[in-house]
């Protein structure tokens, strides 16, 4: 194993560039039966179009439906198959580039997030592509039970080669993609999971779930069911864990260098922020404590404020006791060689001993010891990375994600107390003009947004990276989702339309009752918009 490292203004920081000794990446099998089917029917020039069809199977409806939505993960999947197949091909076939097939799709008028394979839309295409295409290899998510009678599920992904000349379909293959937690991280989800202790490893987030030490998943690729969590598609969990000064990783924006500011949505509701924490080995819940009064985050409104033109740096600091792994995806792309893969143990990282700082101010790339960086300047969409890419369900978002060095020893991991409780609620104390934290309660949701801007890059400047060993990045401990816009596009996404939350069995949220004189719930008032620090100190 080897780590990058990189001198900025005298402080060091690391970067690991993340080799799997021993180990096939999973789309390899895949990529390898397709390579196969290609050179015994003697294609020469493929395409991959990112995976829009969902294929749900739902046992206790008897029902088995398709569905054709686009996904972060269709394109961040359509992207590793093609160079998947790349490094298979062997110079036998050539793999048409995912941005040309764009640019061919657009020429065709067809929605690049809405092609489902028609027969129609393949002739179509194949006509816009320079230099022709004999085949094109399509996927489609299939959602079905983990076992029979099981409320968890699984996903299969299955992938279609389909001849061009004839429409048929010349290979079939899948495998199964359970939903893994580097997945969930990927698509939004920011959450504190675990936190060092001095020499412990704490449990946080995962509530009376947590299934103990002796059995809880460790690997970013582990399935969410081994963790005790589920998937949630429509909007992934917030902590706000870039806001929580009990969270070890530091974060800090400079927008055209001045420190910028977050915006969070602040619910216009005063709440009751109660807890009836019991013991889980008794049925006997103890008497309902208020702890305080607020105005709750609204946690579908964080955002990080930043116009066209204007340069981005971003600052971590590692206030942990041990080394910690980052990786930083912006707009869905590893800014640590502009390529979109998952946040799992495969991934490209940089490294942070503990107690520095280090500072990102722009995208990676080149050959180990000649990379150079492209500093960060917001641009049009069609002149960003991403852009470029192809990237679309992720823009507008900046991911970090902060890995444990190795996996920690089972005896490690001590959860607080006898409850395996550790989740919190965050509220807007209006005089002081911060952020509180209440560790011990529940949080909810945070659903990203992207936008007509994405992040691109300045001229590239030499930046060398030297190599020293270091292990592995390992477990999960933290993951850290700001969407980002400019101030006029800071929106308000959807309406929060609960009046009262319920984590049942140990904490509760009691908002007023909203209902006109007829008993019909009332649509709360949209948040009041504030500025509000990270945890930087």
């Amino acid at each position: 194993m080897f780590v990058c490292v990189r001198i900025f203004s005298l402080v060091v920081i690391f970067v690991f560039i993340q080799v799997a000794y021993g180990q096939e990446k999973p789309l390899e099998e895949s990529a390898g039966k397709i390579a196969a089917s290609l050179r015994e029917r003697g294609l020469t020039r493929i395409g991959v179009l990112p995976i829009v069809l969902e294929q749900e199977i739902n046992p206790w409806q008897e029902t088995n439906t398709i569905t054709a939505k686009s996904s972060q993960l269709g394109e961040l999947y359509c992207q590793n198959m093609q160079e998947s197949l790349l490094n298979q091909s062997q110079g036998d076939f050539e793999v048409v580039d995912l941005a040309d097939l764009a640019v061919a799709l657009k020429s065709a008028r067809i929605d690049i997030k809405s092609l489902t394979g028609t027969s129609q839309e393949i002739t179509a295409l194949a006509k816009h592509v320079e230099g022709g295409l004999e085949a094109i290899v399509i996927g489609t998510f299939r959602d079905r039970p983990l076992e029979p009678g099981s409320g968890f599920q699984t996903r299969d992904i299955i992938w279609k080669t389909i001849s061009i000349k004839n429409k048929s379909v010349l290979s079939q293959v899948s495998r199964e993609d359970p939903y893994s937690l580097a997945a969930e991280v990927y698509q939004g989800r920011s959450q504190e999971f675990f936190r060092w202790d001095k020499n412990v490893l704490r449990p946080i987030g995962f509530g009376k779930h947590f299934k103990g030490p002796s059995s809880t998943a460790l690997k970013p690729s582990d399935p969410l069911v081994l963790y005790g969590l589920y998937a949630d598609k429509a909007s992934p969990v917030q902590d706000f864990a870039i806001l929580n000064p009990n969270c070890p990783y530091k974060v800090q924006f400079e927008v055209d260098r001045q420190i910028q500011k977050l915006m969070v949505g602040v619910m216009p509701q005063s709440i009751e922020m109660a807890t009836n924490i019991r013991d889980e080995s008794s049925s006997n819940e103890s008497p309902v404590s208020i702890i305080a009064k607020g105005n709750p985050l609204d946690s579908t409104s964080i955002y990080l404020p930043i116009n066209p033109g204007e340069g981005l740096k971003i600052r971590i600091r590692n206030d942990s006791p041990k080394r910690v792994m980052v990786a930083i995806f912006v707009d869905g792309i590893n800014i640590l060689g502009k390529r979109r893969e998952l946040p799992d143990e495969y991934c490209q990282v940089w490294a942070l001993e503990k107690g520095v700082t280090g500072t990102f101010s722009g995208w990676y790339s080149g050959p180990s010891g000649t990379e150079q960086v492209e500093p960060f300047v917001i641009k049009r969409y069609e002149d960003s990375v991403a852009g470029k890419l192809g990237e679309t369900e992720r823009v507008g978002t900046i991911t970090l994600v902060f890995f444990n060095e190795g996996y920690p020893q089972r005896q490690q991991i001590k959860p607080y107390g006898d409850n395996n409780i550790y989740e919190q609620v965050a509220s807007y104390d209006e005089q002081s003009g911060k952020v509180r934290f209440f560790e011990g309660y529940p949080i909810y949701v945070q659903k990203s947004a992207a936008y007509e801007i994405a992040m691109g890059g300045k001229k590239p400047q030499p930046s060398p990276l030297k190599q020293v060993k270091v292990q592995p990045s390992g477990t999960i401990l933290v993951a850290m989702t700001i969407p980002y816009a400019t101030k006029d596009e800071i929106v308000r996404v959807e309406d929060r339309r609960k009046n009262s939350l319920k984590l049942s069995g140990f904490s509760r949220i009691q908002f007023p009752e909203n209902v006109d004189a007829n008993g019909k719930i009332v649509e709360p008032p949209p948040p009041t918009w504030v500025e509000v620090p990270t945890s930087w100190k």
